[in-house]
C-alpha cells in the first residue's frame, strides 16, 4: 500500500453527509483548516432534501408557527445538553438555519429562510409531508396556499418518479380544498425511454428541446398549478424551474421526492458549500484507526483500496451517521462503534424519548443508542470518561437516529453546536 505524505489541519471531521458537511462549513468559515473523510452513499442524497425541525407526532400548530416548547420536546436529549451550556434553541435556531440557508444560496439552491416556520406538503406517493425548510419550487406546493384552487399532476412517461394515477388513488381528488387531477404527457424526444432513475431524467432535460416540450405540455393543462417530478440538478434548478414558471404563468412546483434529484442537490450543495469555505473533501477515504495522547485523540490513519495517509489534527468532529448509514455497527443486539474508540448507550433519560408502537422493543432500542456526548458535545472514550477534543454531530448521536422520528434539522443543530465547541479547541 502506497503511503502518502501526511497532513495536518485544525480540524478532522469524519462522515461526508449533512451533518459533517455543515460542520466543516461553520468551521472553515472561522478560518479553520478542516479535511472531510467520507465514503458511500449519505443518507442526505437518499432525502428529500427538505429540513425538518419538528417530530410529527409532537407539532402545535398556530398559523404555520413551530411551538418553542413542542421544539424543545422534539430535539431531546439535545435540548437538555445545550441547556446545561447556557444555549438556548430559541437563539441557537435562526443563527443555524440563517448560515445553512445563505451557504446553500451562494451554490444555485434557495430555500425558505423562516426556520421557526411549517409547511405541509405533498409527496410524490400522495401522503402528507411536513417541513420547515425546503427549496422554493417545492414550498410553491404548499397546501394551504391552493385552497379552493385546483392542481394538475403530471406525469412524464418514462420517468418513474411520479406516478399521478397511483398518486390521485392515495391522496384522493381532494385535497385540503384543492381539486386534484393526474394526466400524463409524452415528451417526443424522450423517445421510447423507460424508468429513467433520477440522473438519467437530470441528464435528459438538460437539454433546451426537452424543457421546450415539457413547457407546451403544462400550457395546455387548465389548472393553475401544476406539480411534476424533480427533472433538474443543482446547476439547472433555479433557471430551469423559473423558466418553466414564467413561460407557461403557472406555478409549478416539485412534489417531495425521496431517493431522487432532492436529496442529490442538497449533497451537492453542501459540499460545494463547504468547499467554498475552504474545506478539503477527502472524498473515497475511510478512517481505519484513531491514534491518541492521553484523552486526546491526535491523529487518523486514512486509507483507500491502495493508498494511505496520516492526517493529524487539533479537534474532531465524528458525524458518520447511525446504523443505517453505516457510522454504527450491530454486533447480536448490541451497538458498538465500528473504530472501537468511542462509548455507545443510550441517553439516561428517556423521560421524552419517542415511542413509536409499531416498532418492536428491541429494534427501537437499537435505533435510540449511539455516541453519547457531555453537555459540550465532547463524546465519550470506551471507559465513559470524556475526550479532550473530540466532538459527536447527526444521527449518529443516540436518540437521533432517523426512524426515532428527528429530522434534518435536528442533526444539523448538532453539528452547528459541535463546530462551536470544536473551534475553541481548534
Amino acid at each position: 500500500m502506497r503511503e502518502l505524505r501526511p497532513a495536518t489541519v485544525d480540524v478532522l471531521v469524519i462522515g461526508h453527509g449533512a451533518s459533517g458537511l455543515f460542520a466543516a462549513a461553520a468551521l472553515a468559515a472561522e478560518n479553520k483548516t478542516v479535511a472531510v473523510v467520507g465514503s458511500g452513499i449519505t443518507a442526505t442524497s437518499l432525502s428529500t432534501g427538505c429540513v425538518s425541525i419538528i417530530r410529527d407526532d409532537i407539532f402545535k400548530k398556530e398559523k404555520g408557527r413551530i411551538d418553542l416548547e413542542a421544539l424543545a420536546s422534539s430535539v431531546h436529549p439535545f435540548n437538555d445538553i445545550i441547556e446545561q451550556s447556557s444555549m438556548t434553541l430559541e437563539a441557537l435556531l435562526p443563527e443555524m438555519s440563517s448560515f445553512f440557508v445563505r451557504s446553500l444560496s451562494d451554490q444555485g439552491l434557495e430555500m425558505t429562510d423562516d426556520a421557526f416556520n411549517f409547511f405541509d406538503l405533498l409527496t410524490n406517493a400522495g401522503t402528507a409531508y411536513t417541513c420547515s425548510i425546503a427549496p422554493f419550487y417545492t414550498v410553491a406546493g404548499r397546501m394551504d396556499a391552493m385552497e379552493d384552487s385546483s392542481l394538475a399532476l403530471l406525469g412524464i412517461l418514462g420517468h418513474r418518479d411520479l406516478d399521478p394515477d397511483l398518486m390521485v388513488t392515495m391522496a384522493g381528488r381532494e385535497v385540503g380544498g384543492t381539486k386534484v387531477r393526474p394526466y400524463w404527457t409524452a415528451i417526443p424526444s424522450l423517445g421510447k425511454r423507460r424508468e429513467m432513475t433520477a440522473l438519467e431524467a437530470a441528464f435528459a432535460f438538460s437539454r433546451p428541446a426537452l424543457r421546450e416540450e415539457l413547457i407546451e405540455a403544462i400550457k395546455e393543462l387548465k389548472e393553475p398549478n401544476v406539480a411534476i417530478p424533480p427533472i433538474f440538478r443543482l446547476t439547472d434548478y433555479q433557471r430551469g424551474m423559473a423558466k418553466l414558471c414564467s413561460a407557461t404563468g403557472k406555478n409549478v412546483f416539485e412534489l417531495v421526492t425521496p431517493l431522487s434529484l432532492p436529496g442529490l442537490r442538497l449533497q451537492e450543495a453542501m459540499s460545494r458549500s463547504a468547499g467554498a469555505q475552504g474545506a478539503r473533501l477527502l472524498r473515497n477515504r475511510t478512517v481505519k484507526k484513531l491514534e491518541w495522547k492521553g484523552r486526546r485523540v491526535t491523529s487518523a490513519i486514512l486509507e483507500t483500496r491502495t493508498r494511505q495517509q496520516k492526517i493529524s489534527f487539533n479537534s474532531l468532529v465524528l458525524a458518520t451517521g447511525d446504523l443505517v448509514g453505516g457510522g454504527l455497527m450491530a454486533q447480536g443486539a448490541e451497538v458498538r462503534d465500528p473504530l472501537d474508540a468511542f462509548k455507545v448507550g443510550k441517553f439516561p433519560s428517556d423521560e421524552h424519548v419517542y415511542r413509536a408502537n409499531s416498532y418492536m422493543a428491541k429494534m427501537h432500542d437499537m435505533t435510540e443508542t449511539g455516541f453519547l456526548v457531555t453537555h459540550g458535545m465532547r463524546l465519550l472514550a470506551r471507559d465513559g470518561t470524556a475526550v479532550d477534543n473530540a466532538f459527536g454531530a447527526g444521527a449518529a448521536l443516540a436518540s437521533f437516529s432517523f426512524p426515532t422520528g428527528v429530522g434534518l434539522g435536528g442533526s444539523l443543530l448538532t453539528a452547528w453546536v459541535a463546530a462551536q465547541h470544536a473551534k475553541e479547541v481548534s
